[in-house]
């Protein structure tokens, strides 16, 4: 399967290449599955920079661009996912305003392996520099592919790449490394809101929280509760969206 195709959502539509049923379902179920993601996203001003961190096929990025009109930069390092965000970017004429780069962020510069969780287009759990799954336990995987990572830090202080006013995070199990990343940055306060992908059942994901919030960012505990997962193979998890005070 490789065509091209169109969802229709309320007042507005994304164009997509199909490659297989994974593609078709996440543009179909988005904003079903994830609907504080959409929430968070409607909430943003029509001038911000949005950066999409763990971007895979471009859904959310596209979602941003389409109905808020901001300025987008997204991450995506698996190479069949690149090679999706980049088709669909085009498909909806969006390479002005949505700018998709081909490495992972990561707590440091450098470069590894990304191993990947399977070999299918539009997968996720992949693992930069570690054999790990979403829950950060050492896997048995063969598919692997060579990866660059930069520091958020490194992006900010040595290119010329836009400052975020919203980040997402979602890169399964290493949304602290990436937070990590920022280092100062996270002081700024052009940076108005962090969506990340926690694992409540993980220490590190749990220690995300005070750490964000010593840098002045609150969230809210009944969006927590209610939106993280109570079964299923992700249970635990959660989109925890951070604010500025």
């Amino acid at each position: 399967m490789n065509t091209n195709s169109v969802i229709k959502k309320d007042v507005f539509e994304i164009n997509y290449i199909e490659l297989n049923e994974l593609s078709r379902n996440r543009f179909e179920s988005f904003d079903i599955e994830e609907p504080e993601t959409i929430a968070w996203i409607d909430s943003f001003d029509e001038s911000a920079v949005f950066w999409d961190i763990g971007a895979n096929i471009g859904v959310f990025s596209l979602y941003a661009s389409l109905t808020k009109e901001v300025r987008v930069i997204s991450f995506e390092p698996e190479s069949s996912n690149f090679y999706q965000l980049n088709k669909n970017i085009r498909l909806n004429d969006l390479s002005e305003t949505v700018v998709a780069y081909p490495f992972a962020l990561m707590d440091k510069d450098g470069i590894s392996c990304l191993h990947l969780a399977r070999d299918y287009e539009g997968w996720a759990c992949n693992s930069y520099g570690r054999n790990l799954d979403p829950f950060l336990n050492e896997r048995e995987s063969n598919i692997i592919q060579g990866a660059v990572a930069f520091k958020a830090e490194s992006l900010l202080n040595e290119h010329e790449i836009l400052f975020p006013n919203y980040v997402k995070i979602d890169v399964d199990g290493f949304e602290d490394l990436v937070i990590l990343g920022f280092g100062e940055h996270l002081n700024d306060m052009r940076l108005k809101g962090i969506l990340c992908e926690l694992n409540l059942n993980l220490e590190e994901h749990c220690q995300i929280i005070d750490f964000l919030k010593s840098y002045g960012f609150s969230y809210s505990e009944a969006q927590v509760q209610k939106d993280t997962l109570k079964e299923g193979y992700f249970k635990g998890m959660c989109n925890v969206i951070f604010y500025r005070n």
